[in-house]
């Protein structure tokens, strides 16, 4: 009763150790979760909240960084935005993906890209694959779905096609040095629900292409990913992902695609624009 004098209530605020600069994280005006020094937390308690005394100032504080310890802040495509107990670990997720509120209208213009890029049937192969992912991303919920590759030469609508799906699921993460092994550190993955493999894979060479291909096969299934972060703890959670990649028609591009053997076949789609 002593705390909170202007009338305010007191912030729900959470510690990060781990974070070099700003360990205490609060909601700002937007909604939104962001990191602060102590200097600014106390600012808003003496302000927002009216708690002049030091001490008592000090007795929130410490309450705060022993009883809401945070191990990971991240976004994650798929989750809502708050606290979340994942992997054994209190993970803050600091805000959402960006979700277009659905209007009807006229895409006569869309339809005449598509059609001219896919033709019918697989065109309506392509609707029924995105309405899947959209049904997870817009309510939350995390689903499954093939990996897409987008086979054809260029200036035949494979970047047009890349840049639509990274504008309507709000970005794209590409993880290609993550999969060929040219680094450990794939946190920022994790935020992203499209990831895109494109230009570059024809370097990859037989090991990385055998890591591709692992890796293909459990972004379809839809299993946790253990995620590596620079300053943070590891941890392990399974965001709403979907895979598309775009080959050419020449023999280098395509031989990067795995062999349709029993355990892929069912994982991925080839789609020729």
């Amino acid at each position: 009763e002593e705390l909170g004098q202007n009338g305010d209530e007191l912030p729900e605020i959470h510690y990060c150790p781990t974070s070099k600069l700003q360990k205490y994280w609060k909601q700002d005006d937007r909604g939104l979760w962001i990191g602060y020094d102590i200097g600014a937390v106390r600012r808003y308690l003496k302000v927002r909240c009216g708690v002049k005394d030091k001490e008592l100032s000090d007795e929130f504080l410490c309450n705060v960084e022993n009883s809401k310890v945070i191990d990971v802040v991240t976004k994650i495509s798929g989750y809502k935005k708050g606290m979340h107990r994942i992997d054994g670990k209190s993970v803050l997720v600091p805000s959402e993906q960006r979700r277009i509120k659905p209007v009807k209208g006229d895409w006569s213009t869309l339809e005449a890209f598509y059609l001219g890029m896919l033709g019918e049937e697989q065109f309506d192969w392509l609707k029924g694959w995105k309405k899947h992912w959209l049904d997870g991303f817009y309510n939350f919920k995390r689903n499954t779905g093939q990996v897409v590759v987008f086979v054809g030469p260029g200036s035949c609508g494979k970047t047009v096609e890349r840049q639509l799906i990274s504008h309507i699921f709000d970005g794209e993460g590409i993880p290609l040095k993550w999969i060929s092994g040219g680094t450990t550190f794939n946190g920022e993955l994790c935020e992203h629900s499209h990831l895109v493999v494109d230009d570059g894979f024809q370097d990859l060479g037989t090991n990385g292409k055998k890591k591709l291909k692992m890796y293909l096969k459990q972004i379809a299934v839809g299993g946790a990913q253990r995620f590596e972060f620079k300053h943070q703890q590891a941890f392990s959670a399974s965001p709403l992902w979907r895979m598309t990649m775009g080959c050419n028609e020449d023999d280098d591009s395509l031989s990067v695609i795995p062999e349709l053997d029993e355990y892929i076949k069912n994982k991925i789609s080839i789609l020729h624009c």
